[in-house]
């Protein structure tokens, strides 16, 4: 904004405070002073106090307003309503969204060049609602997380308070893993003007240690659990640490199942043995967590878990609430410290070195620790239990829930600004069209190019289906699937049946044959001939046991498949069921076998906790399975014979 500096002799302008006026009319009205009296003991004009008390000059001073303060009122109704549903508006975006009513309404400001309002507009539109809006520094939250609605949460909170009833808080535990770099952060410091990089001397890395923390709705804090990336462990990595404070490490350095069992068994059954009664413990909803051990214990020491609902613990977690921002905080502090002093040659932070500083931390949070897991646990509605402590952190419980209240029946405002037509498109934003669920990216098919040579869109679409016909027999059978997990990546002949060892022989032959000559010199030409004859005749009776498995039948939405897919050395089939057709396929939802290497016969499956969808053709379908039954631990067990061998 522009800085307004009076000119050295200039009549001063309402000189005075608001509050000093109203008491001066307030004494002068009530008898107490008269209006020279006042003026003299609240330092106004006598002619101003005059005036406001005879009810003149009662407009706000200074230029008028481009906008009347009705309209200002529905602009800012709209601007904080959209950042209540998750997309905030910048300055730029309120200059915007004013030009915008401006044209709509036909009207021409002078003032603003092309119908925009400058910065200037903007700030003192801020300065006047300075008491509503603000400017806050936000983070980004994934779409996955803003997707959590008011359903899923009374639902939760509906079973939640089942499940604490007559439970002390002392008895209630909630456990988050989180992680502590070996970076400081960003911070400012004083550099001269006009310095364009400007930088501190200090090594940093990216490397994080997992740890493990629990605390009560009462304010205890348990046992921290470290764990360490690395393949072995070693005595000085556990040494100077905080009392009690348990140790372990992990290929990956984040908690397996292995770490959790652990874990529970050190930490939580320890505080569970010292206490009567029954045990609540909060946490995320990982399959890690519910091994066949942990569970046992929990039934033989009365404890009951409890699963936050998925993509919701940035609003239901008393760990990641209150808890781990003050505690990240101290750490850098800490870590700023060391790496300033004692680790001012280090490159990195050496895992010996963790221990004193995570001894150094627990010290430096531990007078505010009861205070945030209280609050913590209070934030979330858990103690005391009440979903309107979350509710109320939801658009579609405040703010989509009041301004619908606030429409007539045309869905004009009648009284916040905020039409239905506008909350209909951020309820649209933010939780997507019912329409569109389940929608899927469009299959890739793989473009086969020759290794220098460049590839034109005229050349994709001279095949007539879109895509480059490839070279090898398997990308014309099926789409290449993307496997979402290790043991498919890739498959060997040792983890599969006869049938996908054929299929494993014939796809080698088919490389050997359209491979690279390196290795053809030490195959004479009769066995090179024999082998491709083999090959051959291989491939075509794959081919032909394919083409006659396949149905011929009309598949339907909702019809339960077997699909197959050719990788890049064997051969495998998946069942699921037809959710969707459409022009590029079929969209297709796939269970998974009770075991990764089961039989031929194997016809007890389960969902995958992570949706495995695809979309297929409907010549990669080979059989098609009656209706299944599911029982009540969500196993899908189907009556049918399978031909082939589902993964």
């Amino acid at each position: 904004m522009r800085s307004y500096k009076r000119r050295i002799g200039a009549r001063k302008y309402a000189d005075y405070l608001d509050e000093n006026l109203r008491k001066a009319v307030d004494d002068v009205k009530g008898g107490k002073l008269t209006v020279r009296e006042a003026a003299v003991k609240y330092g106004i004009p006598k002619s101003t106090v005059s005036r406001k008390v005879l009810g003149q000059h009662t407009a706000i001073f200074g230029r008028p307003t481009v906008f009347s303060h009705k309209e200002e009122s529905t602009i800012m109704q709209h601007v904080c309503t959209v950042a209540d549903w998750g997309f905030p508006m910048d300055m730029f975006d309120l200059r915007m969204l004013a030009k915008l009513y401006l044209d709509q309404r036909g009207r021409k400001v002078s003032a603003f060049k092309d119908n925009l309002p400058g910065n200037d507009w903007a700030r003192s539109f801020l300065r006047r609602h300075s008491g509503t809006l603000t400017t806050r520094l936000c983070q980004n939250i994934k779409v996955a997380r803003s997707k959590v609605d008011c359903n899923a949460v009374s639902k939760y909170f509906q079973n939640l308070s089942e499940t604490l009833k007559d439970v002390d808080p002392a008895q209630i535990v909630n456990y988050d893993e989180t992680n502590l770099s070996d970076d400081p952060g960003a911070v400012k410091f004083l550099f001269k003007r006009g310095t364009r990089y400007p930088e501190r001397i200090m090594n940093s890395t990216k490397t994080c240690v997992s740890i493990m923390f629990a605390g009560t709705a009462t304010g205890e804090l348990l046992a921290p659990y470290v764990v360490y990336k690395a393949e072995a462990m070693w005595e000085t990595w556990r040494q100077g640490g905080p009392d009690n404070c348990r140790y372990n490490r992990s290929k990956s350095g984040w908690f397996d199942s292995t770490c959790f069992h652990d874990w529970f068994q050190t930490v939580i059954i320890p505080w569970a043995r010292r206490r009567d009664g029954r045990k609540v413990v909060i946490g995320d909803n990982l399959s890690s967590h519910f091994t066949f051990e942990v569970l046992q214990s929990c039934e033989k020491y009365s404890i009951a878990f409890v699963c936050l609902p998925p993509n919701a613990t940035h609003l239901m977690q008393p760990l990641d609430v209150s808890f781990y921002a003050p505690l990240k905080r101290a750490w850098r502090q800490i870590l700023t410290s060391w790496k300033s002093t004692d680790g001012k040659s280090r490159a990195s932070l050496p895992k010996d070195q963790f221990p004193p500083l995570l001894k150094k931390l627990i010290a430096k949070i531990e007078p505010n620790v009861k205070t945030n897991l209280v609050s913590g646990f209070r934030t979330c509605g858990i103690v005391p239990c009440d979903s309107a402590q979350v509710l109320k952190k939801l658009p579609s419980s405040n703010t989509c829930t009041s301004a619908s209240a606030e429409m007539n029946t045309e869905g004009t405002p009648v009284k916040s600004g905020v039409s239905a037509a506008v909350m209909s498109v951020l309820q649209k934003m933010r939780y997507g069209d019912k329409d569109d669920a389940g929608t899927l990216r469009r299959p890739r098919r793989k473009v086969n190019v020759e290794p220098g040579k460049s590839v034109a869109s005229t050349d994709i679409s001279n095949t007539g289906n879109g895509a480059v016909p490839s070279t090898s027999a398997k990308s014309q059978v099926a789409i290449r699937k993307k496997v979402r997990y290790e043991d498919d990546v890739e498959q060997t002949s040792s983890d599969s049946g006869s049938d996908m060892n054929s299929s494993s022989a014939s796809s080698d032959n088919e490389d050997t044959d359209t491979g690279n000559s390196t290795g053809a010199g030490n195959t004479s030409s009769k066995q090179q001939e024999e082998a491709d004859s083999s090959g051959e005749e291989q491939s075509n009776s794959e081919q032909r046991q394919t083409e006659e498995s396949a149905p011929e039948q009309q598949i339907n939405k909702g019809a339960w498949i077997v699909a197959e897919y050719r990788l890049k050395k064997s051969i495998r089939w998946y069942a699921g069921q037809v959710t969707d057709k459409s022009d590029d396929g079929l969209h297709v939802k796939f269970l998974r076998c009770e075991t990764s290497a089961g039989t031929a016969l194997k016809r007890t499956f389960h969902w995958p906790s992570i949706e495995d969808s695809d979309v297929i053709e409907q010549e990669c379908v080979k059989q098609i399975l009656s209706e299944p039954t599911t029982d009540r631990r969500g196993h899908v067990n189907f009556s049918d014979n399978f031909i082939f061998q589902c993964s």
